[in-house]
């Protein structure tokens, strides 16, 4: 979209508020938003929220952009579906996709948005919380997952959650939905 497009489509969805640097959709484009919203109430699963993404876009007016991985992104992603989780170390997956540590995390954050290390990490606790949502102890599933100890488990649990990790198993029914 141009920039002269892209000025026209914020006048014409939005109305500037009064002094501040909001803005708020109109009336009819707001019920149209409420519209698509509505069905993910009811159910929420990959699908659902792909379609309403695509009708969101459409509404509004926007076409998504592809964007395209860089290769060696693309393989370490796949390396890390399939790994072991024994170990998550950055020299090794650079060593195997014959890269240095720095450039493998620069290029990872530069593609995706998120720090290499958070990735592995929220990398890790899916794993983790896969493993106890089949069974498994929290003991046995942070050691499975490639934690040091299930204290750190605990302590990463409780620093990315804000709870302890048998509290966020228990009360979270967000953790039961994939």
């Amino acid at each position: 979209m141009t920039t002269a497009g892209a000025a026209a489509f914020r006048q014409a969805v939005f109305q500037r508020r009064s002094s501040s640097d909001h803005y708020s959709p109109d009336e009819e484009t707001s019920e149209r938003l409420a519209a698509l919203v509505r069905p993910l109430t009811e159910s929420f699963d990959s699908e659902s929220y792909s379609r309403f993404r695509d009708q969101l876009y459409q509404s509004l007016g926007f076409r998504p952009v592809e964007r395209r991985l860089d290769e060696r992104i693309l393989a370490f992603l796949n390396r890390l579906e399939d790994c072991s989780c024994l170990d998550h170390s950055i020299d090794r997956y650079a060593e195997e996709l014959c890269i240095s540590t720095g450039r493998l995390s620069h290029l990872f954050r530069e593609q995706l948005g998120i720090t290499l290390k958070s990735y592995l990490t929220l990398h890790q606790l899916e794993k983790a919380y896969q493993s106890i949502l089949e069974g498994s102890s929290i003991t046995d599933a942070a050691l499975n997952a490639g934690f040091d100890s299930p204290s750190h488990f605990a302590a990463t649990v409780k620093r990315l959650m804000g709870m302890p990790a048998r509290s966020a198993l228990k009360d979270s029914r967000f953790l039961k939905v994939y």
